[in-house]
């Protein structure tokens, strides 16, 4: 089925001036075109026809003005069914993506779906070795800076400097402590 509209006066007027013209347009087109006249309802082709024919004529107007207030009835879609299988694996792909979606969104709350091996010590053994250096580095690196300040003091000065040296190795392994914490910190976050 195709598109119709409703005849107008427009059209109505510009297919008499067209089929009163020689040559403009051939018997078959104003036999059918008569056919529907009496129906008041013309297929779109048959404007067309009429407006490429006005066009090669003397009258000239627009396809637009021409249908200008005229109802156009539009066919019906026909709704096709789906075909099942393809029914069935949009469904298997729907539920896929919602599975997707879902373990993206709990992945971080839910730590029995991540794969992880719970007999593998070595995994462990490696992260707890590790630890350890660090916390071994942290205080030796604190405790050397100590032990050079409080001996630079005694070596500098003479007599008794005890205060000074304990305040000059604590000065100085403060500041390594913190420098030596926001490493260790940087490293691991």
């Amino acid at each position: 089925m195709e598109p119709t509209v409703t005849v107008n006066q427009r059209i109505a007027n510009l297919f008499e001036v067209v089929s009163k013209e020689k040559n403009a347009c051939d018997e078959g087109f104003k036999k059918d075109f008569q056919e529907c006249l009496s129906k008041k309802q013309i297929p779109f082709r048959l404007v067309k026809k009429l407006h490429s024919f006005s066009q090669s004529g003397v009258q000239t107007c627009f396809l637009h003005e021409l249908i200008n207030g005229c109802d156009i009835h539009l066919p019906d879609v026909e709704k096709r069914e789906r075909n099942p299988e393809l029914e069935r694996r949009c469904q298997r792909l729907q539920k896929e993506q919602d599975n997707r979606e879902y373990r993206r969104m709990v992945h971080n709350v839910d730590k029995t779906s991540q794969q992880q091996d719970y007999f593998s010590v070595g995994k462990d053994l490696r992260e707890m070795n590790r630890q350890m250096v660090s916390v071994f580095n942290f205080v030796i690196t604190v405790g050397g800076a100590f032990a050079f300040g409080y001996k630079a003091i005694e070596y500098s000065f003479n007599g008794d400097t005890f205060m000074m040296q304990m305040i000059g190795g604590l000065v100085l392994a403060t500041v390594v402590f913190f420098a030596d914490l926001y490493f260790l910190l940087k490293e691991n976050s």
